[in-house]
């Protein structure tokens, strides 16, 4: 409380006898950003300090541009459509923590010259991008602000990988996009168990060329050639099962779009199978070729098939298509 000059002391008011106030004046002061304390060039996020507290649910996410230069007409720019944010301090809520979307974070990481290093790290706040707790919406800023530090940039690591046995189809997951073009199959080894040297582990090396079906990307997709496919179904334990479907890599294996090879994952502590698809395309008979001489018969499948498996008593030769013409069973045969 308060004293008079004459130290007497001023009389209580209980809360049930609060008076209103005379005069009430609204906070209508718009917000300005101070600055950008920092970047990290793994998550993209931004920590942005402001002159007053700020209200994070009122974030308007396309009205922030982080860019290459502060005021350039032919700088690189990536607007963000999404995030979360957070408070670095709950109790002043004058330094917000913006963290983009994994799309947001993958188009700055595509852009490869942003974020690099502090010297080309700006963000561009449009009025409103944020308001304070009176809804006061923010200040533009008069130019992008340089962030005042940046983050070491993380090597780009395995996250996991899928396999498809019917299409050869692999999906390999990193933290950061990879450049597709710098693969390197020689690096890519898969396994069956996680530790190579296992005893009964099996292991192959791609031999041939893949079809890659991804561009430059956290997600790198390819088909594994015909060859190499059917050579993996010919093998007995390795990549039949999720349980014997292991990779590792070289760091020389893949870059990333900074042109730095990924951590790599040693043989030893391979990777399993995140989502399997086991192989459940039948064979099918696309030509075949009959020496009267030798008696050989030679059929080609669509996929590498098990010879353990023929039941020659199943197969017939006949003169053409029609179900009424004479035709012959094999009643044994010596397959090779």
């Amino acid at each position: 409380g308060f004293e008079d000059v004459a130290g007497n002391k001023n009389d209580a008011v209980a809360l049930s006898d609060a008076l209103a106030g005379s005069f009430y004046f609204k906070d209508n002061t718009n917000p300005t950003v101070v600055k950008v304390e920092n970047a990290n060039p793994n998550t993209a996020v931004l920590r942005i300090a402001f002159d007053e507290p700020v209200n994070t649910s009122s974030i308007l996410w396309d009205r922030i541009i982080v860019t290459n230069y502060a005021n350039n007409a032919s700088n690189t720019s990536i607007t963000l459509t999404d995030g979360s944010a957070s408070y670095v301090n709950e109790a002043l809520k004058t330094v917000v923590e913006f963290t983009p979307s994994p799309d947001d974070v993958e188009k700055l990481q595509l852009a490869s010259n942003i974020m690099t290093t502090v010297s080309n790290t700006f963000v561009y706040m449009r009025a409103g991008a944020i308001a304070d707790m009176s809804g006061n919406p923010v200040n533009e800023t008069t130019k992008a602000l340089q962030a005042d530090a940046l983050d070491d940039r993380d090597p780009t690591s395995f996250v996991y990988f899928d396999m498809n046995m019917n299409s050869g189809r692999m999906v390999i997951k990193f933290t950061a996009a990879v450049n597709v073009s710098s693969f390197n199959r020689a690096g890519l080894q898969l396994q069956s168990k996680a530790i190579l040297s296992a005893s009964g582990a099996n292991k192959m090396i791609l031999t041939e060329p893949v079809v890659l079906n991804s561009t430059d990307g956290s997600e790198f997709t390819f088909f594994l050639g015909e060859n190499d496919l059917n050579a993996l179904k010919a093998l007995r334990g390795l990549f039949t099962i999720a349980s014997d479907t292991y990779i590792s890599l070289t760091a020389e294996t893949l870059d990333d779009v900074y042109g730095q090879p990924i951590r790599g994952v040693v043989s030893t502590k391979g990777e399993n199978v995140r989502s399997f698809v086991a192989d459940i395309t039948s064979p099918s008979l696309v030509a075949y070729s009959l020496s009267m001489t030798s008696g050989v018969l030679q059929l080609n499948f669509s996929e590498t098939v098990d010879l353990d498996t023929l039941q020659s008593s199943t197969m017939y030769l006949q003169a053409n298509t029609a179900s009424d013409v004479i035709n012959a069973s094999i009643s044994s045969a010596s397959p090779s």
